[in-house]
């Protein structure tokens, strides 16, 4: 009498762990990068706000927010203190009186997670924050903002900025002549 016995061959066994680790690779492709996209989308909606909010600014007062420069979402953690946005200038801080002047034209300041970028400029290395700043670029009124592991800004007037950004790129937005 032959005795039976139950279990799964080598072959059998073999062939499930092989489709698990397809399925797996397949899954973190699929996950790889999901992470960096949706925080650009979060960084690039709240650049889009500050643009809408600054050109309503312009469009009421006749003329753009002079308070520069000024760091975007309440964002500087940068410098010394602390309370930079940028480590090229004491300057670059938060300014109460361009957020006074903006928040009439939001419904509330964006604050998206800000991340510290290295940023070559003139062949110096300085740290930003990727959340930008309202400054001036040429005399004129812009937004500078850094995009973390992308390469191209996007095609809303925003142009690449001529600064060097470690794994990321700079782009700056030039608000219009009233």
């Amino acid at each position: 009498m032959r005795k039976s016995v139950s279990g799964f061959t080598i072959v059998e066994l073999l062939i499930v762990i092989v489709v698990i680790a397809i399925l797996a690779a397949i899954s973190i492709v699929a996950y790889n990068g999901i992470q960096d996209r949706a925080y650009n989308s979060a960084l690039l909606s709240s650049i889009d706000s500050y643009k809408k909010a600054v050109t309503l600014y312009a469009a009421d007062k006749g003329y753009y927010p002079t308070v520069f420069p000024a760091c975007l979402s309440g964002r500087a953690t940068l410098g010394s203190s602390n309370n930079q946005c940028s480590t090229s200038s004491a300057s670059h801080t938060i300014k109460s009186g361009f957020d006074s002047a903006v928040a009439e034209y939001m419904s509330q300041r964006p604050s998206p997670e800000a991340r510290v970028l290295n940023v070559t400029v003139s062949s110096v290395v300085y740290q930003y924050l990727s959340t930008g700043q309202y400054n001036t670029y040429g005399g004129k009124p812009s937004l500078y903002y850094f995009i973390p592991k992308a390469s191209d800004c996007p095609k809303d007037g925003s142009q690449v900025a001529p600064w060097s950004v470690q794994d990321g790129v700079a782009c700056l937005y030039i608000f219009p002549d009233l």
